[in-house]
């Protein structure tokens, strides 16, 4: 019995060394069998410029830019990195991955496939390199909220009904990716959507009609580049848009008139229609959130209605280059009114703030004689303060310099050479500016000065840093520079002046 209690701590022992062993092995194989070292370790191959730490040997949860949660790749953010290559197939296997940012890099080849990233939120990959995006890109991008495909050199493409797939997109922007085709009408079934970015593609058909009633916020469908660009269709009607606060189809070729439903939209702030081709009047504006109201070089007809300028948070109208007519509505000053190219505008000088207008008419000779009062008022008003000024500075230096007569008649007995004019020494100095100065110290200032032709510097003394020891020391100054005039250590002294200011130079 003895021996069997004295085996049991041993026994013990060896069966937590054992359980220890056995748990650092399972959490070897799952380290194994994560993907996440693979994926990232192929993505060095694939890529150059990669942070130098990017290294095989490390972990990847190690690596600059990258960030894990629970020993998984959750993030990579390689923004403005100067990186090239491609990416590999492989990428679509950061099953944990939620934000992938790429962009403003040279990362070309085709985009991989990302169907097993459900947890996938953010892609950013604008300005880069890209060629094409594989059909079913977006099928299995669950969580996808925000994309970015801007300013990618890719085959013409359109979407495919696969984004759909996304429930919760909340942003899509592709401007200037070679979007060609209809406006998909699917993209008004996405019930998330708040941001939608098609500027500059190769888009040929209206607004559809499944975007009534939807959530976005912000439309940006301008400057399609097509030749059949969206054209020769009216404005739809927007007032379902419930949310809608900016609207901007700028640089088409929209023809009709500007819908009553456009100015009622009940959050509208920016509309950019300019450079289209409308006609007819301008609707009565009902709604009061305009900002921002954009309708140059179109031709349109009629007055500017008095109901715009009853919003009291407008901020910019530009109607120029239409075909307005009659007089002007009173704005607000704070409101940046743009009217060229209307000849038939009239434009009333007491009708507005800030106007740009040829036709603008002349102030009246009593607003001349209001405006030449008003300068003659300031003007004399800073000379007084200038005056005044300048006596109680001349007054505080004289007291503040002052040398007594003695420091003057200390030097008197100086050869002529020594002696200078103050006004001399203020034109070597350029009246002692502060462009001439080389050196400050506790006693002085030390200036660069020019004396017909010599270069010289002056010493400018001042006695209430000085005190009665600094004089003293001043005063020795001079006398070594006196006796010792041609030393090939000291700058031959010209001058000792003490009149007002104490000055010596060099």
């Amino acid at each position: 019995m003895a021996e069997t209690r004295n085996c049991t701590p041993y026994a013990a022992l060896v069966f937590f060394f054992l359980f220890y062993l056995l748990v650092i092995d399972l959490c070897c194989q799952c380290r194994g069998e994560n993907t996440d070292d693979t994926t990232m370790y192929e993505l060095t191959r694939s890529l150059y410029g990669v942070p130098s730490n990017w290294k095989p040997q490390l972990d990847p949860c190690t690596w600059d830019d990258a960030i894990c949660s629970r020993d998984r790749v959750i993030a990579i953010n390689l923004a403005q990195s100067g990186i090239s290559g491609s990416l590999s197939p492989t990428h679509g296997n950061l099953t944990s991955l939620t934000s992938l940012q790429l962009e403003f890099n040279n990362i070309c080849g085709p985009l991989p496939r990302l169907s097993k990233l459900s947890s996938l939120r953010k892609i950013y990959l604008q300005a880069n390199s890209f060629d094409s995006i594989p059909s079913g890109f977006f099928i299995g991008l669950s969580s996808l909220q925000e994309i970015s495909l801007d300013d990618l050199p890719l085959t013409t493409w359109s979407l495919s009904q696969d984004i759909t797939s996304a429930t919760r997109l909340v942003y899509f922007s592709a401007i200037n990716a070679y979007h060609t085709g209809l406006i998909p009408d699917f993209l008004g079934s996405l019930s998330s959507l708040d941001i939608l970015h098609l500027s500059y593609n190769l888009l040929t058909s209206p607004l559809p009609s499944s975007f009534v009633g939807s959530i976005l916020t912000k439309l940006f469908l301008d400057h399609q580049q097509s030749r059949d660009k969206i054209s020769d269709w009216p404005i739809p009607d927007l007032s379902n848009l419930k949310v809608l606060e900016s609207f901007e189809v700028h640089g088409n070729s929209l023809m009709g008139i500007m819908p009553q439903s456009l100015a009622a939209c009940l959050c509208l702030r920016i509309v950019n229609l300019s450079n289209n081709m409308l006609q007819g009047p301008l609707p009565s504006f009902t709604i009061k959130s305009f900002i921002q109201l954009l309708l140059s070089n179109n031709n349109l007809t009629g007055t500017i209605p008095d109901s715009l300028a009853q919003i009291h948070i407008l901020k910019i109208l530009d109607v120029t280059n239409n075909n307005l007519s009659r007089d002007m509505p009173k704005f607000h000053s704070s409101v940046k009114v743009e009217t060229d190219g209307n000849p038939n505008l009239c434009n009333n000088s007491d009708s507005r703030g800030e106007i740009s207008s040829p036709t603008s008419g002349a102030p009246s000779p009593l607003d001349k004689l209001s405006i030449v009062g008003i300068i003659i008022a300031g003007v004399v008003r800073i000379a007084c303060s200038v005056g005044l000024l300048l006596y109680h500075l001349i007054k505080k230096n004289k007291k503040k310099f002052e040398l007594s007569i003695e420091n003057v008649n200390a030097y008197r007995d100086e050869p002529k050479s020594l002696h200078m004019s103050i006004q001399a020494l203020k034109m070597t100095t350029n009246n002692f500016s502060e462009d001439f100065i080389l050196d400050k110290g506790g006693f002085g200032i030390i200036y660069k000065g020019n004396l017909s032709g010599t270069l010289i510097t002056v010493k400018k003394s001042i006695s209430d840093f000085m005190g009665q020891n600094g004089q003293q020391e001043f005063k020795k100054e001079i006398d070594v520079l006196k006796k010792r005039r041609r030393h090939r250590s000291l700058v031959p002294l010209l001058v000792a002046l003490g009149v007002g200011i104490p000055f010596a130079g060099h």
